[in-house]
């Protein structure tokens, strides 16, 4: 019931505070004299999606806490789904982009209620209406650890949302638009990481009550490396291909010079290597401790931008982004983690931090050059270069790391997989 008024109470001033900026709308907008039609309920609908979601959470953090986190993460895909068919579906009957706000309102709506029933179902103890109150010891630790989380989550609203505004007013919503394109494929792919480390989040507080520090540094380097070899790939893979994919996609006036391209993807690089460390700082409760690197960070990103943006454009606010992440982020959350957690220095992860980096850089390069080679700037084209870049970043990342520790135990875990496989493939065969 605590969490249930607090998740309440939040999405209340979410949508209290929207409502405030209303006015202001207009000014944040900088369209070149053209009238944007039903902006404000466009912005409205906007809103209630935003907020709708908050009255619920608490049953999905249910979930999250009793290491079942994949009902969560189920309903939120296949209602994802639904939700894109159904836009898809009425983009193309009625034009109409209210409507699709609409329907979006609706769909996120019959998510919440379908994860609802779930949670009262799994957890009958929702249903008891007999009144207990937590201690006030309890009390003190609960808001200490939410002040922290709202804090972070304000701090990172500011720097991640304020890209769009700062571009929209300096430069022109069309900007806005053109950018959006790239960060609405990058956003997918730092989203479909981000669920994976959600999901096991509350194993990963588990692990810290079980386990020694050694057993779960030795998880944290295991996890390191697949996380960055997830964004090693994703980072060479978009350096050859994004730019043809847009062409393709929407046409070549919608395409970004080549440094934004790049800033795009260092910064979806820089956010993704961030999953591993942040997932333990959440488990361990040690976001308490890096509270006020979000509020830095964020005005850091907000000043960097603003400065830069005035010299060079759209490409000074990813700096300011990228440049914000690095000097805040990328340091301070691994220094905690290893203080409270691993009871170590930080050292060696930042040198490692840097390595992953240089090597990305370098590999994207090699494949990027590579790849311009294609001239051919059609489906088979785009095909071609995927296959060219993923080929080449796979190759020289397994010739690298062949000899890692966390690499043989991933190689050694897929052979005996693929084992398994074969074994029933050949048992079924037999019978």
């Amino acid at each position: 019931r605590v969490f249930a008024r607090m998740y309440t109470l939040v999405g209340i001033i979410i949508l209290i505070i929207g409502v405030i900026l209303m006015p202001f709308l207009p000014h944040l907008i900088n369209n070149n004299g053209v009238k944007i039609p039903d902006l404000m309920p466009i912005y409205v609908l906007t809103l209630l999606n935003t907020a709708s979601g908050y009255f619920f959470a608490y049953k999905r953090s249910l979930f999250e806490a009793d290491q079942k986190g994949y009902y969560s993460t189920i309903n939120i895909s296949v209602f994802n789904v639904i939700n894109n068919i159904v836009k898809i579906i009425v983009l193309v009957l009625t034009k109409n982009f209210i409507l699709t706000l609409v329907f979006s309102l609706i769909i996120i709506f019959c998510s919440n209620i379908d994860i609802s029933i779930r949670a009262n179902k799994h957890y009958p103890y929702l249903n008891d209406k007999s009144k207990i109150k937590l201690s006030k010891e309890k009390m003190k630790i609960i808001f200490k650890r939410m002040r922290a989380v709202f804090i972070h989550n304000i701090s990172n609203v500011v720097l991640t949302g304020t890209d769009n505004l700062i571009i929209s007013k300096f430069i022109d919503i069309v900007a806005v638009g053109i950018y959006s394109n790239y960060t609405l494929i990058t956003n997918t792919l730092y989203g479909i990481f981000t669920m994976i480390f959600v999901s096991i989040t509350s194993s990963v507080g588990n692990m810290k009550v079980t386990e020694s520090n050694e057993k779960s540094r030795m998880i944290f380097d295991r996890l390191l490396l697949a996380n960055f070899y997830f964004y090693f790939v994703t980072s060479a893979v978009l350096w050859s291909c994004l730019s043809t994919f847009i062409k393709i996609w929407i046409g070549d006036s919608y395409i970004l010079n080549s440094y934004i391209t790049i800033m795009v993807i260092l910064n979806l690089y820089i956010s993704g290597m961030r999953h591993v460390p942040v997932t333990f700082v959440n488990a361990s409760g040690l976001n308490y401790n890096t509270r006020y690197k979000s509020i830095i960070e964020a005005i850091l990103n907000l000043i960097i931008s603003l400065i830069l943006v005035k010299y060079i454009g759209m490409l000074g606010v990813l700096m300011g982004t990228a440049i914000s992440l690095l000097t805040c982020s990328v340091i301070v959350e691994p220094y905690v983690l290893y203080k409270h957690w691993f009871k170590t220095s930080p050292t060696k992860y930042y040198i490692k931090y840097l390595l992953f980096l240089l090597f990305t850089f370098i590999v994207s390069l090699i494949s990027g050059t590579i790849c311009n080679f294609v001239l051919i700037n059609n489906f088979g084209g785009l095909v071609l270069k995927f296959a060219i870049s993923f080929a080449i970043s796979n190759i020289i990342f397994i010739l690298v790391f062949h000899n890692n520790v966390d690499f043989k135990f991933y190689y050694t875990y897929l052979i005996s997989v693929m084992k398994k496989v074969f074994c029933k493939i050949r048992i079924r065969k037999s019978n």
